[in-house]
């Protein structure tokens, strides 16, 4: 017969929040922060909020916020996936085969296709033009641990970028998509960036998983960028 650990509330000192948890998540997690050479703790890194989250305006227009939410989620991925060794960043949680670093690349890719290719019609940039999507339809989780670090990352930042400015441009979040559904139909900008929150939280979402099981970290921002 199993037992349910009860609740316990955790202050955060530095922060002034309180976080809820169990016995044994704390003793893993605390366990985890203790340094080698002393008996300091971080707690930045027990309770994950070392980076200040982007801010969400509680007031501003509709197309401010759906952008607020996008550029929160893009940011909270990168976090993420930062401060890791190369072989954490690949690293996958059975039976998943999602890795960080693969999260990483595949939202590269997601970016740019929609904003780049549906929004404005224009070309994929490489390494998407080129890539063999008919001999491997997830190529881009499929490469990424053969992508050095500071280049994965930099390729995330520059299809946001990319993306962006793109955005910067269109006022009206009823216009329409340059390319179209198979099915003869366009997206509105107001439907792309509501998907693209979509997509990346569900993909921040793993992403907790992933790294809580990696090196017991939880809470968004707790790192800068790797």
């Amino acid at each position: 017969m199993s037992t349910t650990e009860p609740m316990i509330e955790m202050f955060h000192p530095k922060k002034n929040f309180i976080t809820i948890s169990t016995p044994t998540k704390i003793a893993r997690l605390l366990n985890a922060c203790f340094s080698t050479d002393s008996s300091s703790i971080d707690l930045d890194r027990v309770y994950g909020h070392s980076v200040d989250a982007p801010y969400i305006p509680r007031q501003g227009s509709e197309r401010d916020t759906l952008i607020a939410f996008l550029n929160y989620h893009r940011e909270l991925l990168i976090d993420k996936a930062s401060g890791l060794t190369d072989e954490q960043l690949h690293t996958a949680v059975a039976p998943s085969s999602l890795t960080l670093g693969g999260l990483i690349n595949h939202m590269a890719l997601v970016e740019d296709d929609w904003f780049t290719g549906d929004i404005a019609g224009g070309p994929l940039p490489e390494p998407w033009a080129d890539a063999p999507w008919d001999d491997d339809r997830d190529w881009e989780f499929t490469t990424a641990p053969d992508v050095p670090t500071d280049i994965l990352f930099q390729r995330y930042r520059d299809a946001i970028e990319r993306s962006d400015a793109i955005l910067a441009e269109i006022d009206d979040l009823g216009a329409l998509s340059t390319k179209l559904h198979p099915d003869g139909d366009a997206w509105s900008i107001r439907w792309v960036l509501t998907h693209m929150i979509e997509e990346t939280a569900r993909h921040c979402g793993h992403a907790d998983f992933i790294r809580e099981s990696i090196d017991g970290s939880v809470g968004d921002f707790r790192s800068e960028e790797g």
